[in-house]
């Protein structure tokens, strides 16, 4: 990457051009932007995708809270985050008024989002483009996010069932601090799944599948919708949740976040493909990023 950027840089004459994709978002999404603030500005866009949210102080007390979260119109579970995070650091499951208030009190943060918990099966993301003064999207990725599980045999417990994986054995220090309410010593009985994480991220061992051959940009009237109603969003990754890809399709979903341009591609994360794979996609992906910029740029006719 150290090597493309520049050159692209000296194919456009200009690295400026990055800062001009996805005007209606903070730093076109690059950098900094809140949570809080892309969820006002996607509300109005998907009413029917949009998941209630909240931005809290975190000095508030436990009469305070539910005072708020009433009035939001929120109920546990919840998800708690920090307003401008990462690759799902310092996201947590709420279960209750308690554990709330105590993780509020906890937090270094002035201010936490917290938003409804969403429980539907599938989790994706979905990173889509228009190129300025053309009409309808392009899909560059979707890419299904399979969460880390085990399968019970009636002899062995949870701990035991991750450690014979020879993939799960490397999270397991990571299931324990996403997961904490699991139980190691569970014995499951023979063929029941149990999920080790709730997290989509392949930093907390979620393996990504490249899904982008079982969908069309044309099938995809809704999010098709989204960016009508926004003409100065350029590129941006959905993370997703549905009941399956046929529901998907025909707009039953809700989306957790949406990202700007400094959004991957997260199919690169694909174990299927190899780092060769990885690179070309990297590089398709800021190839058409700079391309998006020069035509902000110049604005067509």
């Amino acid at each position: 990457m150290y090597f493309l950027i520049p050159w692209l840089v000296i194919k456009y004459r200009s690295w400026r051009i990055l800062w001009k994709i996805n005007p209606a978002l903070e730093n076109g999404g690059w950098w900094g932007e809140k949570k809080s603030s892309i969820d006002q500005l996607l509300r109005p866009m998907a009413p029917q995708q949009s998941l209630r949210s909240l931005r809290l102080p975190s000095s508030l007390q436990a009469a305070q809270l539910k005072a708020e979260l009433a009035k939001a119109g929120l109920t546990f579970p919840l998800v708690l985050k920090p307003d401008q995070g990462k690759q799902g650091r310092g996201v947590l499951q709420i279960k209750d008024l308690n554990q709330l208030e105590n993780e509020l009190h906890k937090s270094l943060l002035a201010e936490v989002y917290v938003q409804e918990f969403c429980a539907l099966p599938v989790e994706a993301g979905l990173l889509v483009y228009r190129i300025p003064g053309q009409s309808g999207i392009q899909i560059f990725s979707l890419t299904i996010k399979n969460f880390p599980k085990v399968v019970g045999d009636g002899k062995h417990n949870l701990l035991k069932l991750c450690l014979n994986d020879q993939n799960l054995r490397l999270w397991i220090k990571v299931f324990r601090q996403v997961t904490p309410s699991l139980d190691w010593e569970e014995v499951l009985p023979s063929g029941q799944e149990k999920f080790l994480n709730w997290l989509g991220n392949h930093t907390k061992g979620c393996i990504y599948e490249d899904a982008i051959d079982c969908i069309k940009a044309e099938n995809l009237e809704s999010v098709q919708g989204i960016f009508a109603a926004e003409p100065n969003l350029d590129f941006v990754r959905f993370d997703l949740k549905f009941e399956n890809l046929e529901k998907f399709q025909l707009g039953e979903f809700k989306i957790i976040e949406m990202n700007g341009a400094g959004a991957e591609s997260i199919n690169i994360h694909d174990p299927r493909y190899s780092l060769v794979d990885a690179y070309r996609i990297l590089f398709r992906q800021w190839s058409l990023l700079f391309e998006i910029g020069k035509s902000r740029q110049k604005p067509p006719r």
